[in-house]
């Protein structure tokens, strides 16, 4: 769910502890380092239990709120790339095998649908200001936004609440 992808952490882990902690253990900044792997691990560790149901929560959110994004914007004639965007991030479903990745790949699809959103709205602010509809949508993608940090927070103040440098 979150960038960077596990994988991703994984690796920048594996790099700190082999160049910055192993080839000086005692070093103050090594100690510093090793406090953030460990609780780089953890976080690893709960987005592999957690991340699964969380993106299916996410994705599904993000999926009405594209829709109602797609509807208002279709209505009013605006960006067609954007439109595209949305409509191509909702049409992927995602296979059956490697489901995480697969998840995870399409959540991002979508997220990047969100944002093109979210430009394009901003951009036609003057115009639509007082438009119901349009507020309705700003409003929605809001909303989707502060309970997605929220679900993301809960991997993050958890992994990070033990050790402090």
């Amino acid at each position: 769910m979150l960038r960077p992808t596990p994988e991703e952490v994984l690796k920048s882990i594996s790099w700190t502890f082999d160049n910055e902690i192993r080839t000086k253990p005692a070093d103050p900044l090594a100690v510093s380092y090793s406090l953030t792997v460990s609780n780089m691990i953890r976080h690893v560790l709960l987005c592999m239990q957690r991340e699964e149901g969380l993106i299916v929560i996410d994705t599904a959110e993000l999926r009405a709120v594209l829709a109602q994004a797609q509807g208002f914007l279709a209505g009013k004639g605006n960006d067609e790339m954007a439109a595209k965007r949305i409509e191509d991030a909702l049409a992927v479903k995602p296979a059956s095998d490697a489901p995480s990745q697969r998840a995870r790949e399409n959540w991002r699809a979508l997220r990047w649908a969100v944002e093109d959103a979210i430009k394009v709205l901003r951009g036609i602010r003057d115009r639509f200001a007082k438009d119901s509809d349009y507020l309705a949508v700003r409003k929605a993608i809001r909303d989707y936004l502060d309970r997605s940090l929220n679900r993301e927070s809960e991997l993050i103040r958890e992994a990070f609440t033990i050790a402090r440098r």
